[in-house]
């Protein structure tokens, strides 16, 4: 039972009584003491959810911090493949491009899908590090492997580092802040993102106890920016 649908009940049997009391009824010692009863239940259910919540929390956050993963991860791509080739990285029409479109963002106007498609380059996972997308060298790229919804999050998240670095926006997290941006536009996206990469990440370990670590770090960069 979710936290929300037991303040609701909790509240509904807090009511009950005074609701009989305004038609005339007196509620009875018995029925008082089922009342009581059903609360305490409720409350024992939310404490122990709030109980397993954070017990989770601490043993992923303790797992993370005791756990060697150095020799459970399988060998990623380099980065050097996108990141150094001058076929992106000197192209001077496409950073006037994004100087163009970064003039328009600080003025209020938001990225349309057209702009994703010319900002944000698509490329093979592996020559971006096997990440779902990248920015480095000044430029913004999107795995060609994503689902639909999951590829525009994910180049609106990009092209909102674009904006970070031209703009020398001041956040104190910029992946959560990328996050956000995407997320606001494209929440199934963010959500598709989510499930693909649990599934897609697998691969780059030999151990499903760092697998579940890399998860929980990552969780923290875009969601968690306080406990980072």
């Amino acid at each position: 039972m979710v936290p929300s649908l037991v303040l609701v009940q909790c509240m509904q049997l807090h009511n009950q009584p005074f609701r009989e009391a305004q038609h005339g009824e007196r509620p009875s010692l018995g029925t008082m003491e089922s009342l009581m009863s059903k609360r305490k239940k409720i409350v024992l259910r939310l404490a122990l959810t709030l109980a397993i919540f954070v017990s989770v929390i601490a043993a992923l956050e303790i797992l993370s911090r005791t756990h060697n993963c150095s020799s459970s991860i399988v060998a990623v791509p380099t980065l050097a493949a996108a990141c150094s080739n001058p076929l992106y990285t000197e192209d001077v029409s496409y950073t006037n491009y994004l100087n163009e479109l970064s003039e328009r963002y600080r003025l209020g106007v938001s990225p349309s899908r057209e702009d994703l498609d010319k900002a944000v380059i698509e490329v093979d996972r592996d020559v971006i590090g096997g990440a779902n997308g990248r920015y480095c060298g000044g430029v913004a790229f999107v795995s060609d492997d994503l689902p639909t919804q999951a590829e525009l999050y994910v180049r609106r998240h990009e092209l909102e580092h674009v904006f970070q670095h031209i703009l020398r926006m001041e956040e104190e997290n910029r992946e959560a802040a990328a996050n956000y941006a995407a997320a606001k536009e494209y929440p199934v996206g963010m959500v598709e993102t989510v499930v693909f990469t649990i599934v897609e990440s697998r691969k780059y370990f030999n151990s499903t106890a760092c697998h579940i670590i890399a998860l929980w770090i990552t969780f923290k960069v875009y969601f968690l920016p306080f406990m980072v």
